[in-house]
């Protein structure tokens, strides 16, 4: 599979000494070849067949001084020593991500295969479309049901003391393993520093807790470690910028702590004056 692009490298290309020797009619015909050789191959020892491929109206002397100063000859042809090195790396890369990639869809079909247990798995990873076995025969009246036979297991296990796999029905799949939720965040329970341990404060961060627990959309608890760190950054705002804080938020229903000062997504943002009148009617003033 041929590389559907060249990789050029432009710090590269620009430091190379030979590269900064030549003119720009030079250098222009130089990346020209470079192209053509990267599509085609070594190129051929006839400048004018070259300079015909490429359309380029040039002097045929011109591509023999830059085979001579920037190709190398080999039996097919002149080839470009760095892009050949790099033709060699992106098909590598190519020819492993195509294992890789085959490896994977292999595992895939191979994993369905496994789960639905309805069908057969081709070794080489295609699923055929053939049942695996026959559907099961119905049992006999005169035979134990499944039913009692699970029953029967059952006590006999619970007698014994060890416990036994869920039985199912013939044509049915066991029970699925059910994940363990995961353990809440206890909510915040600490101490408020003593420095902001006034009322007004102490008012507005049992609101605040309140509100995030109950009122906001989300219903999002104040886990000890957030409320700890909001706390310890309430020590450095002070009492009265904290308590317009927490009223500025939950009066724009936000989640996270915001400052009048700070508009948020282009929505209306509350003045001073505004936040005063919601702090009175709030009772924390």
């Amino acid at each position: 599979m041929k590389p559907a692009y060249l990789p050029l490298y432009v710090r590269d290309w620009r430091s190379d000494p030979k590269v900064a020797l030549l003119s720009w009619e030079e250098r222009m015909l130089y990346l020209d070849m470079l192209m053509l050789s990267w599509e085609h191959g070594p190129l051929p020892d006839d400048p004018a067949r070259i300079l015909r491929a490429l359309g380029a109206p040039h002097p045929p002397e011109l591509v023999l001084a830059l085979f001579g100063s920037l190709w190398s000859r080999v039996d097919a042809g002149w080839v470009s020593p760095r892009l050949e090195r790099e033709r060699a790396r992106t098909e590598a890369a190519i020819s492993s991500n195509a294992k890789r990639t085959e490896a994977a869809s292999r595992a895939r079909w191979i994993r369905d295969g496994q789960r639905d247990g309805q069908r057969d798995v081709h070794p080489h990873g295609y699923r055929n479309d053939h049942p695996r076995a026959p559907e099961p025969e119905p049992v006999p009246s005169d035979s134990v049901s499944p039913v009692a036979d699970s029953s029967s297991s059952r006590s006999s296990s619970e007698e014994s003391g060890t416990p036994s796999a869920p039985a199912c029905l013939p044509g049915m799949a066991p029970p699925k393993k059910t994940r363990s939720k995961r353990t809440e965040a206890p909510e915040w329970s600490g101490e408020v520093p003593k420095a902001l341990r006034r009322e007004s404060f102490l008012s507005a961060w049992g609101r605040w807790l309140t509100y995030r627990r109950v009122e906001h959309r989300a219903r999002v608890k104040v886990t000890q470690t957030a409320g700890d760190a909001q706390l310890a950054e309430f020590v450095g705002w002070g009492v009265d910028r904290s308590c317009r804080a927490i009223a500025f938020t939950m009066k724009n229903q936000w989640q996270g702590i915001r400052e009048p000062e700070e508009p948020r997504n282009g929505r209306r943002v509350l003045d001073e004056d505004d936040t005063e009148a919601m702090l009175k009617k709030a009772g924390l003033r």
